[in-house]
């Protein structure tokens, strides 16, 4: 057996200092949410991650993205649109990991978090800090599934949630 290192523990040096960063980062990009100049800007980080997300599951579950925009476009009755990514060949199988693929940037956010953030700050490198702060906030913040995204991927997300009841039905001998 050998001795597994945690990949992080609360007394982490700059952790805590690391994350009280990247809650004043997400704090000061929500509050700068007035105008739309100010939240594309702001917002540039995290909507570039979240389109990358949609793009990269998407290619490599063959959805084939055939465009890939972070800038924002007024759509008539709807507001704005900050990105977006197409695709020629979203279906009922990979549209659900598709559309929540945004979700993989929490452990994104966390792992630059521990694993650059804080050992920044531990070493006194703040201005590095800061833009790492900056990194981590917008992973988190940019996370949330769109309801544009919700939609395009809500069959794909009832077909799983139906199959798993089903097969979660059949290990577990319902109906017998």
């Amino acid at each position: 057996m050998t001795d597994a290192t945690p990949f992080f523990t609360p007394a982490t040096p700059g952790l805590a200092p690391g994350l009280l960063l990247v809650v004043a980062w997400w704090l000061l990009l929500y509050r700068l949410r007035r105008g739309i100049l100010r939240t594309a800007l702001l917002g540039l980080g995290g909507t570039f991650l979240h389109e990358f997300m949609h793009f990269l599951v998407g290619l490599l579950l063959r959805g084939h993205p055939i465009s890939f925009s972070v800038l924002p476009v007024k759509v008539p009755g709807q507001g704005w649109t900050l990105g977006s990514v197409q695709f020629r060949r979203v279906n009922i199988w990979n549209a659900a990991p598709v559309a929540l693929s945004p979700l993989l940037m929490l452990p994104l956010g966390a792992a630059v978090l521990v694993g650059a953030l804080a050992p920044a700050l531990a070493e006194g490198e703040f201005l590095m800090g800061v833009g790492l702060g900056y990194v981590a906030a917008s992973c988190w913040d940019a996370c949330v599934p769109s309801r544009t995204d919700l939609r395009m991927g809500a069959k794909s997300m009832l077909m799983y949630a139906v199959l798993g009841l089903v097969l979660w039905a059949i290990a577990h001998g319902v109906g017998r």
